[in-house]
């Protein structure tokens, strides 16, 4: 047994319920855009993949026999088993002590010794599995539709404690720049001043004072040309299309993502003539960066890391997954359940007005998306 305990936060040990309730249950439930279960469509899953261990490859294969059981490879040779009861009992434990934890205000740096001791069971003794990208864990389900099993992998999302992050900003690597115009520099020590006098709200002051003055906005693009360019791999009206969603959750302080991206669509800014396109551009964003693309990491291609979709744990600790077949009900989740965040302006620099060398007047708006709580 390791002679340190680990450590970690409410997501991260949401991980480790999570793969504890799959081999509990051996299957997958899948879920409309409500997160609510559809009965009827379970998916099994036969086997389960946490990538590298301190040993070696490990693998989880599903045998229905003796009320069913898992078969532990370790570098493709089997080494023990364990019931899938087993796997259920534990994940009992750990919600219950999860949920315990979060009644108690208490997030972080939390230890559960008996799950941990299932954990090297089960020959690991990780909290997080080493994850590529967007993919949590892998799955081999059977394929219903296509008559064949297939290996997929999963982006997990725990909404015990707080609601998970689809997008964290990250300085300028996520800002969004936006030239100030028809405003005068005593206007601006008008605007100023006010913000000084109310720092608690410095963002919302900043907002309705500029537009109070008659400022008008520009948006000059993101300052991250890679984040710039991914997104331009989306859609090639997407970095104004995000650029002008950014200005109207900042302007008129709604958060909820699908109606931000009404009010948008109400002003038609990119003359589209079309409110369905906005939404449906707005979907495609959404998805883009839950399932493979990342604000500055690297060029993408399009490629999807998370190739199978969501796994989701709900509030009661219910497991259910948005399978990629189900676009549609992903896609509209990610519209519904999705809001914009304004983080730290000091850790990330923005939300105040400065002149460049070319005389004009700037801004920068952090972007960052969080899900809601269903």
């Amino acid at each position: 047994m390791p002679e340190q305990l680990l450590t970690g936060n409410v997501g991260e040990w949401s991980e480790v319920y999570a793969f504890f309730h799959l081999l509990g249950t051996n299957e997958l439930v899948p879920c409309d855009s409500n997160l609510q279960a559809l009965p009827d469509n379970h998916l099994p899953v036969i086997a389960i993949y946490r990538g590298e261990g301190p040993d070696g490859k490990i693998a989880y294969v599903y045998k229905d026999e003796n009320g069913g059981t898992w078969e532990i490879h370790l570098n493709d040779l089997v080494c023990c088993s364990v019931p899938a009861a087993d796997g259920k009992a534990e994940a009992t434990f750990l919600l219950e002590a999860l949920l315990a934890s979060i009644r108690q205000q208490k997030k972080n740096n939390l230890q559960f010794p008996k799950a941990q001791k299932f954990l090297e069971r089960l020959c690991d003794c990780r909290l997080k599995a080493k994850a590529t990208d967007k993919e949590d864990i892998a799955l081999r389900i059977q394929d219903i539709r296509a008559g064949q099993a297939v290996t997929c992998g999963f982006s997990i999302k725990s909404y015990l404690g707080s609601e998970p992050t689809l997008l964290n900003a990250s300085g300028d690597g996520t800002n969004i720049l936006y030239r100030i115009d028809n405003i005068t520099s005593d206007q601006v020590k008008e605007v100023e001043a006010a913000v000084e006098a109310d720092p608690r709200h410095k963002l919302q002051v900043l907002m309705r004072e500029l537009r109070a003055q008659g400022a008008i906005f520009t948006c000059c693009g993101l300052l991250n040309p890679q984040f710039e360019r991914n997104l331009l791999f989306i859609d090639t009206a997407m970095p104004l299309l995000i650029g002008e969603l950014l200005l109207m959750h900042y302007c008129s302080n709604e958060k909820s993502v699908s109606f931000v991206t009404e009010l948008v669509a109400e002003n038609d800014p990119l003359r589209f003539g079309d409110k369905e396109l906005y939404r449906y551009k707005v979907k495609k964003f959404l998805e883009a960066v839950a399932l493979g693309m990342t604000p500055s990491a690297k060029n993408w291609n399009g490629a999807e890391d998370a190739t199978g979709g969501f796994l989701i744990v709900k509030p009661d600790g219910e497991l259910v997954t948005y399978h990629l077949y189900n676009r549609q009900a992903l896609d509209e989740y990610l519209l519904l359940y999705t809001k914009f965040e304004r983080p730290s302006t000091t850790r990330h620099k923005y939300g105040f007005l400065y002149t460049e060398e070319d005389g004009h007047l700037y801004l920068k708006l952090a972007l960052q998306v969080r899900f809601c709580r269903p």
